[in-house]
């Protein structure tokens, strides 16, 4: 009997948990339509869960002086993960990559500043490719570097006439370069989105935005990224509208949101204005685009770095959207979070003496 009457317990409690997360759900007051084969999903400016349901706990630190030299960093401009948790730091002043295990042990550097093979001028941006590829992004010399996961180099391959600022490779080899075209004439740059073959043959433009003074701060502009199954979302952030494009260029969601506008604060224009020339002043917004920047986890949520500042200058909000599209959770971070893997965080911040540190956290999802 005993038996009996725990197992009814079990099952009432169970029942209750799912009935509780089902009443959750139907608080969110967005709304989801499908459009000519199209997802659309609308979000209202509060998120779904509150902050309870989501938690970080710091479970690593590396940079800290007291581990040794291998430990330290430069100027750290990049951080990847792989599948075993190895943690690859870009060191930018330095141009080589440190590897680190899971545990934070110091395994190896490769890279340093030169013109040879595996060589670099100035490392920029990082990505573990679908090919379990470590590429590196010169951003001196325009070019992208393929090494192993041991660091070994592969080869190299120019993308100087992309005009890059960022780039993706997809499952197939082919190129998602980020492209600022300049005029030099009227001062004003255009940012697009192309697709290239993996021999850097331009395939088709993706997206690309209106010509813009370059001169001129918070402009709204475009933001992208690519997921390891091909998905690339981007977005035009003049508002908050988000593209989700499958694995075969089709739209198959869109992601929106109501937001409130954030004011550019009086000393933010004041520094800039410093730097301008008069007549170019009265053009400076008065407020912040609709979002900052934006990277997917690797459960397909979404994270977007918002303008809404803390109480530090390193803290910004981000907004958190399921893979669903839903609005789901808006958390106060700190420093630079540029990687989400196996419900941890890596973030590059700063320790109290102004040095770079790469610390983890481990993410605890409670909906």
């Amino acid at each position: 009997m005993k038996i009996k009457i725990n197992s009814i317990a079990i099952l009432v409690f169970l029942f209750i948990v799912a009935l509780s997360c089902s009443q959750r759900e139907t608080d969110w007051r967005g709304t989801i339509e499908e459009r000519g084969g199209v997802i659309i999903v609308k979000n209202p400016k509060e998120p779904l869960y509150d902050n309870q349901k989501i938690s970080f706990e710091e479970n690593l630190l590396l940079g800290d002086s007291k581990q040794g030299d291998e430990y330290l960093f430069n100027v750290v401009v990049y951080v990847v993960v792989d599948d075993r948790g190895r943690i690859y730091v870009a060191d930018s002043n330095e141009n080589h990559i440190k590897i680190f295990d899971k545990e934070g042990k110091y395994l190896k550097t490769f890279g340093r500043k030169g013109q040879a093979p595996g060589e670099f001028d100035y490392i920029y941006k990082l990505q573990i490719s679908p090919q379990k590829e470590l590429v590196v992004y010169d951003g001196y010399r325009k070019s992208l570097s393929f090494f192993t996961l041991e660091g070994h180099f592969i080869r190299s391959i120019s993308i100087l006439k992309s005009h890059p600022y960022n780039f993706r490779v997809d499952s197939k080899n082919n190129i998602y370069i980020h492209s600022i075209y300049m005029n030099m004439d009227s001062k004003t740059e255009i940012h697009a989105i192309s697709f290239y073959d993996s021999d850097m043959n331009f395939v088709t433009e993706v997206a690309k935005t209106a010509p813009r003074d370059w001169s001129i701060p918070f402009l709204p502009g475009i933001w992208w990224t690519l997921d390891d199954r091909d998905n690339l979302l981007y977005g035009f952030n003049k508002s908050y509208e988000l593209l989700l494009l499958g694995p075969d260029g089709k739209l198959k969601m869109k992601i929106a949101k109501d937001f409130e506008p954030v004011e550019v604060p009086k000393e933010e224009r004041e520094k800039r204005i410093k730097n301008m020339r008069i007549e170019k002043v009265k053009n400076i917004p008065r407020i912040y685009p609709a979002y900052n920047w934006f990277i997917f986890d690797d459960e397909g949520r979404v994270i977007i770095k918002t303008w809404k500042r803390g109480e530090k200058d390193n803290e910004f909000f981000y907004d958190i959207f399921s893979s669903e599209g839903k609005y789901i959770f808006n958390i106060l971070l700190k420093g630079r979070p540029i990687v989400w893997k196996n419900n941890n965080l890596y973030s590059i911040e700063e320790d109290e003496e102004g040095y770079d540190v790469v610390k983890r956290y481990k993410i605890t999802w409670n909906y």
